[in-house]
């Protein structure tokens, strides 16, 4: 319910919120990359050079990104319209969607749960993580 009236108040609308979100994440991602990847070689036997290529460097560039291209993915997309609405103009609204559960099993790569938290940072929805 918290939830839910935190992102009807619309705080999570404005490009410069998502962004301020994302390079949080980003910055936890590198001060904690070292822990992240002594825990993956603990759990998978993952050396440091593949969690960096399969896990936290894969994240960041998908952050990096994200931070790139972020203002345009948020713009409304004119699409054509028919002639029987001529002449009206139709757009594709980019707007988040609400809360969103991400389910993730606890044993298994930090990508699988993080990498859909940036997207959904990144859509301007709230998220709930169940791990």
């Amino acid at each position: 319910m918290q939830m839910r009236s935190y992102f009807n108040s619309g705080i999570t609308r404005p490009c410069s919120f998502r962004k301020e979100q994302l390079k949080k994440l980003q910055a936890a991602v590198k001060k904690y990359e070292a822990q992240l990847h002594e825990g993956l070689f603990t759990d998978l036997k993952k050396s440091p050079e593949e969690c960096w290529v399969t896990e936290t460097g894969f994240l960041l560039a998908e952050i990096s990104n994200s931070l790139k291209h972020l203002k345009n993915w948020m713009e409304d997309e004119s699409v054509s319209t028919n002639l029987l609405n001529l002449p009206s103009k139709r757009f594709v609204l980019k707007e988040p969607l609400g809360v969103m559960l991400i389910i993730s099993p606890w044993n298994y790569h930090f990508q699988l749960l993080v990498k859909p938290l940036a997207g959904a940072m990144a859509d301007g929805n709230c998220v709930v993580i169940k791990v």
